[in-house]
């Protein structure tokens, strides 16, 4: 046995004589993949979306390295999208099932939201739910996982269901909440910014600012001619992917109370900072043929 050792010994001087080292904790070279990741949009009930590049490897993988980035939140590039949970939170692990993505958090999930103290409960409600929905379109986007099972680590008692609980939505925390699907509606789409746009028309709405409506600033939505109906159809994305057309369908109130009726028109939209919003120039000419219009 003795002479064994020194003959291993013996061979590893001379393999290291001749310039050969056993390699010693080689690191892993991260991969890396470009992802999109969906944010709140600051003031409006919708998700705005960012393009970025993450890394994974086998010690963090690319499940976790993606809700990773999505808790950080988005970059500078995208001013008008917030952060969609709580400070403090932290993705502990994911895992894989049968069509569906287990997900671990700490139970800072369950803590207040910024702000959230100066919210009534139906926002409350709105924002958490928005959260989960970032969360879900942001896996569903990436991944294969048409499903997420939220869990919360409780290190209090190993007698409570790791399963996100109704106390999220200021429920019961009895009640055990079912996987998250996707939700496309959340999602600031193209024909969502044109139902925006004319839905603050009609209500004559001043509260949420022009630049998260229409391209350029437009002037009070006051001064507009009276907006009785619209419908909005679905959208079609150009060969640009940052443009897209919707066609949109109104009946305006004129200054002599006549009822103009303007049909499909083909209202253009841009993606900027994040989110989709009305081409200033195309909402003008639009109006152009509201005044100009005639019963």
């Amino acid at each position: 046995m003795k002479k064994s050792l020194l003959t291993l010994l013996a061979l590893c001087l001379l393999c290291t004589s001749n310039g050969f080292a056993w390699p010693l904790n080689v690191q892993e070279k991260p991969l890396t993949q470009e992802v999109t990741l969906y944010f709140p949009v600051a003031g409006v009930n919708y998700l705005g979306s960012e393009r970025r590049t993450i890394e994974y490897s086998t010690a963090l993988p690319f499940e976790t390295a993606l809700i990773q980035a999505l808790i950080a939140g988005p970059q500078a590039v995208s001013p008008h999208l917030e952060r969609p949970f709580q400070p403090g939170l932290e993705v502990l692990s994911t895992a894989q099932g049968k069509e569906i993505l287990f997900v671990t958090f700490n139970n800072k999930i369950y803590f207040p939201f910024p702000g959230e103290q100066n919210k009534n409960q139906k926002q409350k409600l709105a924002r958490r739910q928005l959260a989960m929905d970032a969360l879900v379109n942001t896996i569903t986007e990436n991944t294969t996982h048409p499903r997420v099972q939220v869990l919360v680590d409780n290190q209090e008692s190993i007698d409570i269901s790791m399963r996100l609980n109704g106390g999220y939505f200021f429920s019961l925390e009895t009640e055990i909440l079912p996987p998250f699907t996707r939700n496309e509606l959340a999602i600031l789409s193209p024909s969502a910014a044109c139902q925006r746009l004319l839905a603050c028309w009609q209500e004559k709405r001043e509260d949420i600012p022009s630049n998260h409506l229409v391209s350029t600033n437009i002037q009070t939505l006051n001064n507009l001619p009276l907006l009785l109906s619209y419908e909005v159809f679905q959208g079609t994305i150009a060969s640009d992917p940052l443009k897209a057309i919707v066609c949109v369908s109104l009946t305006v109130q004129n200054d002599r109370h006549q009822a103009i009726e303007i049909n499909r028109y083909p209202l253009r939209t841009v993606y900027q900072n994040g989110f989709w919003v009305v081409d200033g120039d195309s909402f003008g000419q639009l109006l152009l043929e509201v005044v100009d219009g005639s019963p």
